[in-house]
């Protein structure tokens, strides 16, 4: 406690997140029981993980230090690094903790032409009414009769997608919009609930970044929200990566 060591105890055997006690699986949790309860009264930041014990001299010199400030020895068998100070992405709702320690990405899975919208509208569907079209190397989409615009299937049978996602495995989205006028938002379907994106008013050009967990290897979906009569939003630039760090949501 404190940088002072005070008791020593001994275990064996492999441990991983997945093991079960009492039938249930454990969830990594910081601040909170594995359930979710016994929620920590007070403030929690620069939690490390590493996979080897640290010496107590290694401890009291790494104990008020924050991810940059880690020397490289200091950092060998570190698994993982949470701030906890700060949350990345656009994200309204699910708000998405970085893995300090590795912020690396997975490789492309949306198909190059359709990122870019090199001719045509791909895997892109018009909700009901809407119209959707190629305007210029972007998707454009009208307003007719729904806010939710047009939608666009993270799976791999969609053209442009390269393949299905991976339940339990957090992606990062990002893309370019406008709008014409008026606000919208875009919001993503991780298999159980939605991701929404802050508002955009732009009508030129803005970058948006959606971070998202996958509850569902096949029904993950992407749109834009809360459109309305005159409204076009167009869509660009669309990059969707599997994070490969552990990084977390703050519930």
């Amino acid at each position: 406690i404190d940088g002072i060591h005070h008791n020593t105890t001994t275990d064996s055997g492999n441990f991983t997140a997945s093991d079960a006690i009492g039938g249930d699986a454990l969830n990594f949790l910081i601040g909170t029981a594995s359930d979710g309860s016994y929620d920590m009264k007070g403030n929690i930041k620069n939690v490390g993980y590493w996979d080897s014990p640290l010496t107590q001299a290694q401890i009291q010199s790494i104990m008020e230090k924050t991810y940059s400030e880690l020397i490289a020895s200091e950092k060998t068998n570190l698994v993982s690094w949470w701030g906890l100070d700060s949350v990345v992405g656009d994200n309204q709702t699910r708000h998405i903790v970085v893995d300090e320690h590795d912020t690396t990405l997975g490789s492309e899975l949306v198909d190059a032409d359709a990122s870019v919208f090199t001719s045509g509208t791909y895997g892109w569907n018009a909700v009901d009414a809407n119209t959707i079209s190629n305007d210029n190397n972007s998707l454009k989409i009208v307003y007719v009769d729904s806010e939710y615009g047009a939608q666009f299937d993270f799976a791999g049978a969609e053209d442009g997608f390269s393949t299905n996602l991976v339940d339990g495995q957090i992606y990062k989205v990002t893309l370019d919009t406008k709008i014409n006028t008026g606000t919208a938002r875009w919001i993503i379907y991780d298999g159980s609930t939605w991701n929404y994106s802050d508002y955009f008013t732009n009508t030129t050009f803005e970058t948006i970044t959606l971070y998202f967990k996958a509850s569902s290897a096949g029904g993950c979906a992407l749109k834009p929200a809360s459109l309305g009569a005159g409204e076009i939003v167009w869509i660009d630039n669309l990059s969707v990566k599997a994070v490969s760090g552990n990084y977390g949501a703050l519930l």
